[in-house]
């Protein structure tokens, strides 16, 4: 069983946003790089207060810092939009912005696009997580096929993911 979809700029965007919004792993990795950011300015400025010997340069020092830990993970989101719109003509991109073909095989699930064919045994597939406009058959915690249920040009969605449903669940007993 197979199914053909095309990929755009606004499903790699979605994708993202799901990401941000469900992952452990995401969330943890901005919090992270929001404390280490956060924390340097803090530390910075105090530093400098500690030279000028001035409390309310501290005291300005962790309210930036506030802000900064605040507006940061936006920041983060716009900057990943950003950068997947610049990149949008990259090998890369052209790579994932394309014409898919995912057929369900016994040893695996193939992708097939004009510039590569890719297979993942069953046991490094899933979960598959359905939205409204979306299936998201992940790989890991932060890769996955997205599925655009609008741009699907051959195949049916919903007999595809059962049978994929199917396969997974298999491969897991």
């Amino acid at each position: 069983m197979n199914i053909k979809y095309r990929n755009e700029l606004t499903d790699l965007i979605n994708f993202n946003e799901y990401q941000y919004k469900n992952s452990r792993q995401v969330k943890k990795q901005i919090l992270k790089s929001n404390l280490w950011f956060s924390g340097g300015v803090f530390a910075g400025i105090s530093y400098v207060s500690y030279l000028n010997n001035s409390i309310f340069l501290a005291l300005i020092g962790f309210l930036i810092a506030a802000i900064c830990f605040t507006l940061y993970p936006f920041y983060v989101r716009w900057w990943q939009v950003r950068n997947l719109k610049n990149q949008q003509n990259s090998d890369f991109m052209k790579s994932v912005l394309c014409d898919h073909e995912l057929r369900i095989e016994e040893d695996g699930l193939i992708e097939k696009t004009d510039f590569n064919e890719t297979k993942s045994p069953w046991n490094s597939v899933g979960p598959i997580v359905l939205k409204d406009a979306y299936s998201f058959v992940y790989l890991n915690e932060i890769q996955a096929h997205v599925l655009p249920k609008a741009s699907i040009v051959h195949g049916n969605h919903d007999d595809f993911i059962n049978a994929l449903k199917n396969k997974v669940s298999h491969a897991e007993a």
